[in-house]
């Protein structure tokens, strides 16, 4: 059933093709984002902006698609153009958070580690793996918290 539903999806995006915000939408869901903020945090950018993006009431330049495709591994010229293919592959072993881009002058990478390394632990010490967005809330929070404490120890 699935690939059935796949195929009519694929059909129906050749005879009427999605516009830039539509596009921007299906790579979040595809990526396994549930909600736009949750989306917007994990991108780090405000949640006002993402949402003006995916529902049209501001267009999105090449940079931010180049962050959106990075994040939401599929490919800047589809979600700018619709051209190609939705999806990039992706090696397994490529870490679903980049550390090096696209903020790495905004965020101090050491907590960002850090706070990557104990997600990983409780996802190994409890035997699970975390949904994605699960994933990247529990890292911002940590974040978050490490950074605090930082700031209450100086």
């Amino acid at each position: 059933m699935r690939n059935v539903l796949s195929k009519v999806e694929s059909d129906y995006e050749k005879i009427q093709p999605m516009d830039k915000h539509e596009r921007l939408k299906k790579a979040r869901e595809h990526a396994g984002y549930g909600s736009a903020s949750s989306a917007a945090k994990a991108l780090g950018i405000a949640v006002s902006t993402y949402l003006s993006h995916e529902n049209d009431s501001r267009d999105f330049d090449a940079d931010y698609a180049k962050r959106y495709a990075r994040r939401y591994n599929v490919s800047a010229e589809w979600l700018l153009w619709g051209e190609g293919e939705m999806s990039q592959v992706r090696n397994e072993d490529t870490p679903p958070l980049e550390l090096g881009a696209p903020f790495s002058d905004m965020y101090d990478a050491e907590a960002i580690s850090h706070a990557l390394e104990l997600v990983k632990r409780f996802q190994e010490k409890n035997s699970t793996k975390l949904p994605r967005d699960e994933f990247y809330d529990a890292v911002i929070q940590l974040y978050d918290e490490i950074i605090k404490r930082r700031e209450a120890d100086s």
